[in-house]
């Protein structure tokens, strides 16, 4: 997108680096989002980062539609704090005025639905439009398109060569629609969902491109965008000091992948298989009438059955099952068959004497984070572990 002089250009910025804002000393509560709702944790964490404001009444509508500029203004808030306030030196406009200047500035609306406008803009008016235009609603290709030139644009050649030989070779299996997504997104989605800022709206991995995002599903994503720039080191933070002798490389990674390309752990499959509380939320109605089919296994399942190879299939892709019936060698991601052999479940957390699941038709319903003990599971005679991680991994 080429860009045009705006009069409410923005001041220079000596340090451009990610910086997440520091934490409030307690986050909102919001009355229409209680604990139980699955996106609580999210939203909490959201808030407490300011990257999230509740919609007044303190009420936070976790179910409204998200726009383009209330995108753009969590987003950055997310990331820069109130550098975009501070920064901005234009009058009057809407309230995101200041978000949707700095993020056109930045270019991060490159390949966005913001880009076609401004194009058809009179000359000049760019930045009247930027001030009070910009309220329709975001759809996930807007989502993917500014995660990844905030992200990634300017990431080394190697990661954007990882991006595009995903897309290339692992896209068309992950993500169920990747034939109908337009070639000037896929590198985009391609990086969106092998980092897992964005993942599937189904089972299948479904992106839906031109679908809309719920504010509780926009709170989930800047979770993860805040996850990831929390790991990545501070570029303003002193060298240490060069040892005196350097220690050895480690060895590069050359077991198997997941289906997001990223080396199977239990980290890796933990964040797969947590971020379908988005699609998959705690209540959702489940029972025997749910079905899913794994090709990877040749497996038909009902019910429970369905949710644990739905889960399974995320995080693993096409590698095959084992069996054992250990305890201590249970991991995460492990599909555990309990109640004498009537009831699947999945493993989030492996404690010492006990395990942290999800599961389906619970009550009816899909549930997250129940504790089984392990004392409940080996008094159970027909209990045992379908695992898919290889014996060597």
């Amino acid at each position: 997108m080429m860009k045009k002089p705006l009069s409410i250009l923005l001041a220079l910025v000596l340090s451009l680096h990610l910086a997440v804002p520091a934490l409030a000393a307690q986050a909102p509560e919001f009355s229409d989002v209680p604990t139980g709702h699955w996106a609580y944790a999210y939203v909490r964490q959201a808030a407490q980062a300011g990257a999230v404001n509740g919609v007044g009444n303190g009420r936070f509508n976790p179910e409204g539609t998200l726009t383009v500029a209330e995108f753009t203004a969590m987003l950055l808030r997310a990331l820069y704090g109130e550098a975009p306030v501070e920064q901005y030196t234009g009058e009057g406009g809407e309230w995101y005025a200041p978000y949707t200047a700095y993020a056109y500035e930045r270019d991060f609306y490159e390949s966005t639905s913001v880009a076609g406008r401004l194009a058809a803009c009179p000359e000049g008016g760019e930045e009247a439009f930027l001030a009070r235009e910009m309220a329709w609603n975001a759809t996930r290709y807007d989502m993917a398109a500014m995660l990844y030139q905030v992200l990634e644009a300017d990431a080394d050649g190697e990661a954007q060569a990882a991006d595009l030989q995903w897309a290339e070779e692992s896209a068309p299996e992950a993500v169920a629609d990747w034939e109908e997504v337009p070639d000037k997104y896929q590198t985009l989605v391609a990086f969106c969902f092998r980092s897992g800022i964005l993942t599937g709206m189904d089972g299948q991995g479904t992106f839906q491109g031109t679908g809309t995002v719920t504010r509780a599903q926009a709170a989930a994503i800047l979770c993860r965008v805040l996850d990831r720039t929390a790991r990545e080191p501070d570029s303003t933070a002193p060298a240490p000091e060069t040892p005196e002798e350097t220690p050895p490389e480690e060895p590069e990674y050359d077991g198997p992948l997941m289906p997001d390309g990223q080396p199977l752990t239990e980290e890796n499959v933990h964040a797969l298989i947590d971020g379908l509380r988005t699609e998959y939320p705690e209540g959702m109605h489940w029972t025997n009438e749910n079905a899913y089919t794994s090709h990877a296994l040749a497996i038909n399942g009902f019910g429970c059955a369905a949710f644990a190879l739905l889960c399974s299939d995320k995080a693993f892709g096409d590698l095959p099952s084992r069996q054992h019936s250990k305890f201590d060698d249970i991991r995460v991601g492990d599909m555990l068959r309990v109640r004498n052999n009537t009831h699947s479940v999945v493993v989030l957390e492996k404690k010492a004497d006990s395990v942290i699941v999800t599961e389906g038709n619970y009550a009816d319903t899909i549930h997250w984070d129940r504790e089984i003990t392990r004392e409940n599971l080996e008094s159970d005679k027909q209990f045992y572990v379908e695992t898919r991680y290889p014996k060597d991994a």
